[in-house]
């Protein structure tokens, strides 16, 4: 968010005037980083935004006591929000990969199902074909076992 880190060392150090106990030191230091921030092109909020993260140690000062903990309890809060953000990226890319090792899982699968089915249909053509050659076969052996005994029966029906 805030890039301008000579900026902000400076505002830093004017920020921790704001605790003097001399009134007009305070009021002037508020207003010099006030200009300063707008010169900057920042606000007091992304200043604040800024010290949450850890970024302007000395901002720290400016918060009580009791709002110190809070802070420190937000500055946790935050880490772990980012372990889990990252946590979740991770988990993502894990589902994205899974997602993509399915896909192609059942990319072989349609290529086996079809594969399969393509052996089975040659093997049902192969088994009809030999069917049919073995019933020609058969037929031609019978006709040739009519024709075999076809000249004996004549000589039967001559002789008898």
């Amino acid at each position: 968010m805030i890039d301008h880190d000579p900026t902000l060392r400076q505002i830093e150090k004017i920020l921790a005037l704001v605790d003097s106990d001399q009134e007009g030191e305070a009021l002037t230091a508020l207003r010099t980083a006030r200009r300063m921030t707008a010169d900057a092109g920042i606000s007091f909020t992304d200043l604040i935004m800024q010290a949450k993260r850890g970024r302007l140690a000395s901002l720290r000062g400016l918060f009580s006591d009791d709002l110190r903990g809070l802070e420190e309890e937000i500055d946790a809060l935050h880490k772990k929000i980012y372990a889990l953000a990252d946590e979740k990226e991770s988990l993502l890319r894990a589902q994205t990969q899974k997602d993509e090792y399915l896909r192609m899982l059942e990319i072989k699968l349609t290529q086996q199902e079809n594969e399969t089915k393509r052996w089975k249909d040659i093997a049902h053509e192969s088994a009809e074909k030999l069917w049919e050659i073995g019933r020609l076969a058969h037929a031609e052996a019978m006709l040739e076992m009519e024709t075999a005994t076809k000249p004996k029966r004549q000589k039967r029906r001559a002789a008898g």
